[in-house]
Formats: structure tokens, sequence, C-alpha cells
């Protein structure tokens, strides 16, 4: 249902013969089809709702020529009647609808009454005439529902469902023209007396409207308007040439011509001339800076009007012309590159493209836009141009809309280029290693961290805070990004468990903030220290002493009552020689390596302390080769290569032989000069 009904909205169909039967021609009747009777009324209600009311009188027209039986005469009839009503009066009020806003705009008040007051009668018409229309179309989907097969029952009910929802859209329409007619009262309000506009409408309601008010006049006018050039450049100047005469070319001298320039309904001009003797009026005209592709090809509507004043309104009928100037512009056009990832407060370089191109007399300023914020402003003088652009501190992370607009010049029209960009911050990776467990008082809680850039760069002098339950402890990166702190663990008697916080806080906008939470357990020795003194004091302890122990230690919780304590006396102990055994013990074996100082060694030596003195000194624990994974992102890809050649024969040397061929020195050495040559310069 749904299908059938957009497709009636959508698609236009013109009746312009006799309608084909749905029987066989061999047994074709004279009447005309019920289903193809409900066939037509969807379309030219659609037209009729979507305004088309010349093509909706086509389809009208076509009705009027349809045969029925006598049974169904009456009741088609009396629909068809009401339909071509409503639609004459439909069309009437959009007709005078449109004439009163035309003047409007030019300010002929009087006329604008005359013409809301024929569409408010108009309007009325119509109205009552849809409110017969609805009871009438239900005793006609009554009567024809007696006369369909019921084969076709499925479609008679389609386009019966079809027809009351246009019936629907034509109620809109009335009531839209009524909302237009109460928009022009509220605008008329404010410059006529409040009696004039109450007697066109009050109240919501349609009064004192009896019938259709028309212009007097004897005579019919005419007038003509030409425009020279008809095709001109945006800026320059346009000679308006016209002429008011009666249909028999008698000039009429000395009359009111209002001259309007519209474009896109908007009037650009409204001047009122005086026509000479020979009733021919003249106007010099500016054609203003608009660049709109439109006006290129739909023009500049110039509206010569006459308007009968005084005693011309018995003698003479007010008469009208159009012309169009089809103004040009040069249209300009921006292309734009640039990187689609950014960092907030970091620099970009984008490359703009401007054609027709800006020369040194005539340059282009162009305006940067992110997010529809003006950034900057900037000028190009040539067809292109690299513009360095620096992303805002403060800009969200994610994806903004960046926009180069070029500013119009003269007949040069602006242009918008742009593209979306992802701002987000320079990856960083953060390492931190914590002391899971801790003893109490023996030990000490470790923190230890490193920031760098994914690539391995280390973020030096940057600061992170550490928070241990609420104490804070500021720390700095050193050289190679690395951090750390020592701190005892609060006293316990048993267990603890603390929470530590490491934030690492970027100084550049470009790198993000990040926080690390970590859990520590302090177990506490003290109970154990306790334990195993008692244990080792009864291990080692004579019984004497452990009885007169326990009893002063028993002392303070029993009375003072006197005590005699029986001495046991130690057995004689022997004591026999110590025998002097020899003690075999396995020495463990020490592998080492011998290097023998070489010349590539030597080299190799020497180009390390030319490249520590530039980038960083090599650890004690760090091998040749990840000495040369370290330095190579600090230092030039030329020498980054040859240092990497002269570390590879340096460990053949060291590791495997020490004698090299001639072909090898000479390379080690070609190397060992161009890390000379680059620490020299």
């Amino acid at each position: 249902m749904l299908n059938l009904v957009n497709t009636m909205l959508t698609c236009r169909a013109e009746v312009d013969g006799e309608l084909i039967p749905h029987e066989d021609p061999a047994r074709a009747r004279e009447e005309t089809d019920i289903l193809t009777l409900l066939m037509l009324y969807p379309y030219s209600l659609s037209f009729m709702s979507m305004e088309d009311y010349e093509n909706a009188e086509k389809l009208l027209e076509q009705l009027k020529l349809l045969k029925v039986t006598e049974e169904l005469k009456y009741v088609v009839g009396r629909f068809n009647e009401l339909l071509i009503e409503t639609h004459g009066h439909l069309n009437s009020t959009k007709k005078y609808i449109d004439l009163a806003k035309y003047f409007t705009s030019t300010s002929e008040l009087d006329k604008v009454v005359h013409a809301m007051h024929n569409a408010a009668f108009h309007l009325l018409k119509a109205n009552i005439s849809y409110k017969e229309l609805e009871p009438s179309y239900d005793r006609l989907i009554s009567v024809l529902r007696k006369e369909t097969p019921e084969e076709h029952l499925a479609k008679f009910y389609q386009f019966a469902i079809a027809n009351r929802i246009y019936l629907k859209k034509v109620n809109e329409l009335i009531e839209k023209y009524y909302e237009e007619l109460l928009k022009l009262k509220t605008e008329l309000s404010e410059v006529l007396p409040e009696e004039i506009i109450e007697s066109i409408l009050l109240e919501g309601i349609i009064k004192n409207v009896t019938g259709e008010i028309v212009f007097k006049g004897l005579y019919e006018t005419k007038i003509d308007i030409e425009a020279k050039p008809k095709v001109v450049m945006i800026g320059n100047n346009i000679t308006l040439h016209g002429k008011l005469s009666t249909l028999n070319n008698e000039p009429l001298p000395w009359r009111k011509v209002i001259l309007n320039i519209i474009f896109k309904r908007k009037i650009l001009s409204r001047v009122s001339l005086t026509t000479n003797v020979y009733g021919i009026f003249e106007y010099n005209y500016t054609v203003p800076y608009i660049y709109d592709k439109d006006i290129m090809v739909e023009g500049l509507l110039i509206i010569a009007s006459y308007i009968p004043e005084g005693k011309d309104l018995e003698l003479y009928r007010p008469c009208s012309n159009t012309t169009t100037v089809i103004a040009l512009f040069n249209e300009t056009v921006i292309h734009v590159k640039g990187p689609s990832i950014v960092y907030p407060g970091l620099k970009f370089k984008f490359t703009i493209n401007i054609t027709p191109p800006p020369t040194e007399d005539k340059p282009r300023i162009v305006e940067v836009l992110i997010d529809d914020e003006l950034q900057e402003t900037f000028e190009m003088f040539s067809r292109g141009t690299i513009y360095e652009l620096k992303i805002p501190e403060n800009i969200s992370v994610g994806t903004h809309i960046l926009t180069f607009k070029v500013r119009p010049l003269e007949t040069l029209s602006p242009a918008i280029g742009g593209y979306g960009i992802l701002v987000t911050y320079i990856p960083v990776k953060f390492d931190l290693s914590v002391t899971k467990l801790s003893y109490y008082p023996f030990s000490k809680i470790r923190i230890w961290g490193k920031v760098s850039i994914v690539n391995g760069t280390p973020l030096q002098d940057e600061e992170v805070l550490v928070n241990i339950n609420g104490k804070k402890f500021n720390l700095n990166t050193d050289p190679y990004g690395e951090f750390s702190l020592e701190i005892d663990p609060a006293f316990t008697i048993t267990f603890k468990e603390l929470i530590i916080n490491v934030e690492f806080k970027p100084k550049e906008p470009w790198f993000p903030k990040m926080l690390r939470k970590e859990e520590v357990r302090v177990v506490s020795l003290i109970p154990l220290v306790f334990a195993l003194g008692s244990l080792f004091f009864y291990m080692y302890a004579p019984p004497k002493e452990i009885e007169v122990s326990l009893s002063r230690i028993l002392g303070f919780f029993r009375r003072r009552r006197r005590v005699v304590r029986k001495v046991i006396e130690k057995p004689p102990t022997i004591s026999y020689p110590k025998l002097e055994t020899e003690t075999y013990v396995k020495k463990p074996m020490v592998y080492s390596v011998e290097i023998v100082p070489t010349d590539v060694v030597k080299l190799y030596a020497e180009a390390v302390k030319l490249i520590s003195e530039k980038t960083l000194p090599p650890k004690p624990y760090e091998t040749m080769r990840e000495y040369w994974e370290k330095v190579q992102s600090k230092i030039p890809e030329h020498v980054s290569s040859a240092f990497k050649k002269l570390t590879i024969l340096a460990e053949r040397a060291i590791y495997f032989k020490p004698e090299f061929t001639s072909e090898e020195q000479t390379i080690a050495r070609k190397c060992y000069e161009e890390i000379s040559k680059w620490w020299t310069s």
C-alpha cells in the first residue's frame, strides 16, 4: 500500500485520450470501468496537494468526459463537481496570495489588502466545498463498492485508501493557505490601521468576505522593459530601459513606474521612476557582488509595474512586465593537502593551491578555521603556498574540521577547502616497576620507571608525581627518561597494604597525561623476630639460666613467697681432642675472553668516544650492538650506517678472528673517517 501511495506522489500522469476499458474489447461497454475511475482521483488529488494546479486541471477535464451508469451518474457527478470547484478556489487562493506577497514587496499596501481580500474569499469557498467533498466521497465509495466484482476488491480498497489520504492532504493545503494569510496580516498590522486588517481576518475566522474585488479602469495598459547588456559581470552597470503605454501604443507620460530588482525572492533594489513625455523611463543599476551560482542560471529578475493613482484609477488598469539579467563571476577553487593526524601544540605544514592564482597586486586573503572558530589569517601571492599552522594547545582530542576559507575579491568568488583532522597525542611508553612485597623494618619500597616515546626516545626533565597513601613526592626524569624513589615503609606490627599512584605530567601539550596504580604489601617481621629470639634462647641457654629467667619473669605475676630452689649439678664433661681433617673445595672455572687490540678494535674505540661526546655514553652492561641501536636515532643516517659497519667488524675482531684482510681494514678506516667528519662539522 505504501508503495502505491509513493508511486502516486512521485509520478505525473496525463490522460490525453479516450480511456482504455479493462474488459475485453469485444465485450467492452460504453461506461467507464470503476477501477479506472478510482485511479484518476489519486492523481488529480496528488497534483492538487503539490499545488500543481495545471496538471490537476487536465485530469479534472477528463473526469467530465467519463460515462457511468444511470445508478452512479448522480453520485459520481456530484463528487466530480465538488472536486472541480475545490480545485478552482484553491488555485485562485494561491494566485492572490502570491499577488499579495508581491504587492507587499513593492509596498503597495492598498493592493495588498485587495489581494488578501480576494484570497480570503476563494479560501472560504474552497473550505465550504471541501466540507461537502468528504461526505460525498463516503457515499461514492459506498455505491462503487456494490458495483465492484469480488476479484477486483483488493485494488478497489487500495485506491479508496489512497484517495482518502490525498483528501487529507488537500485539507492540509487549506490550512497552509490560511496560515499564510495570517502571516500577511501580522506584517500589515505594523503599517495599516487595525480596522482595515480586522475586516479581512478576525479571531481566526474569515469574515466580511462577500465577493471578489477587481480593479476598475476602462483601458488596458502595458509596460515594456529591456536590460542592456543581458549578460554582465558582477560589479558592473546595466541600463534598464522601458516604455509605458496603452494597448493602442499611446504613451502614458508623467506616470509613476516602480522597478523592483529581485534575486531569490529577495528585493535587492526598489526605485520609483517617472516616465517622460514619450512614456519612456530609464535607470542605471550596478549589479551587486553576489557569489551564488544561481545568479548565473536564474539571473536577476527585474519587475517593472504600473499602478494607477488618483484620476487614473477610473481610466487605466495596472500592468507589469519582467526581464532577466544574467550575472557572471569567476569561481575560485582551492585545494588543500596536509597531514590528517596532528598533535596539540605542534606546527604542521599544509599545501594550499588557489585557482585562479593570486598575484602580487591582487593577493587573496585566507582564513583558517577549526570547527568554525577563526584561528589565523594570512595572504597568498601565488598559486601554491606552504602554510605552517600551529594546532591550539587546549584543543580536545578527537576529530575536528579544518577549513581554509578564501575571501572574495571583486569578480572572484570565495572558496572553502578543508577536511577532517584527527587530533591525538604522541604515543608515550610509561614503564613502571614497584616492589610488590616489603618486609618491615629490613627492606624498603623501591619505585622505578621510565618515560619515553614509542620509538625509544627518552623524555628528559619531565615531572612525575608519586602519591603513596596521600603522601606526595615530586620527581624529574634523568637524561635517560628514568626516575626512581626509595622509601621506608610505615610502621606496622602485622600486615598492611599501600596504594601507590604514579602520574606522568608532561610539560608539552602533545604528550598525554598518564596514571599508573600499584599495590604494595608490607609484612612486619617484628613478631617473627620475637619468636626466633625466644627459640634461639631456649636452644642455646643452660637449663639453670632458663629456670632462673623464667622464675624472674613469672615473679611479676604471682605473690611474693619464699621458694627453695633445688640446684642441679652439671655432670662432668669429657673433652676430646679435635681431629685435623683436610677440606676439599671445588673451585669454579672462570671463562674469559682475551681482547686483542687490533686496528679495527682501536678504530671502534675512538669512534665510540666521538659519538659519546655528541650523544650518550655507553653503559657498562650494554653490548656493542645495543649501544648502536640506542644512538642511531640521534645521529645522521650516513653516520649511523658507518657506525653499524664498524660495530660489526669490531665484534668479529673480538669474538671470532682478530685478523682482517686489507679490504676489511680499508672499510673500517672509511667508516671511522665518516664519523670523524661528522664530529668535526
